[in-house]
Parts: structure tokens; sequence; C-alpha cells
């Protein structure tokens, strides 16, 4: 795997396993992953159809950061991957911006 690639340690994925949804019907991809492939766009901001190969098809983890942000469940994911209050600050702001360009 390449060397610049993020990816979520199995201590951090046992903390918020209980956070992701049940699956309903077809086994889903990979949420290791998944999560880590969202982590790794939104960190290098990175057009999300340019995420390396290595996290699978871009448009599951598109889809999935839209359906978890909507439901609340990535903020609770990032607030429990947090070491501390600077590194969750760093993603709310972000969001926060998007959010901002959206409605002016």
């Amino acid at each position: 795997m390449n060397r610049n690639l993020y990816m979520l340690t199995e201590e951090q994925m046992e903390c918020i396993a209980p956070l992701f949804p049940k699956s309903r019907g077809l086994p889903r991809a990979d949420d290791r992953l998944v999560l880590s492939g969202i982590i790794h766009v939104r960190k290098h901001g990175i057009p999300r159809d340019q995420a390396p190969i290595e996290y699978g098809n871009w448009a599951t983890p598109c889809r999935r950061f839209v359906r978890w942000t909507r439901s609340g469940i990535f903020f609770r994911i990032l607030t429990n991957l947090a070491m501390d209050e600077a590194e969750l600050a760093m993603f709310d702001s972000a969001r926060c911006k998007a959010a901002e360009l959206r409605l002016a």
C-alpha cells in the first residue's frame, strides 16, 4: 500500500465500530477503507473522484459521507477519533466554511 495513504488503525476502528449503521441487505464495502478514504480526501483537499484507487470506487465514500453527515454519524465518528479539541475544530471549521458557501 502507498505510504501517503491514510488508514485508520484497528484500535480506532474498535472505538468507533458501534457508531456505524447496521447493514441492510447486501454486504457493504469495508467501513475502514471507506472512512479512511473520506478522511484522506478531506485532509488533502482533493476532488473525490481523484482519491487513490486503494480506497475503492470513489462514489462509495462520497455517498457515505453525504449520508453520514446528514444523519450526524460522521460528526460522532470524528468526535470519537479526535485526540484533542484542536483536531475536532479543524474538521468542524472546514465543514462550516462549506456550509457558508452553500448559503451565500
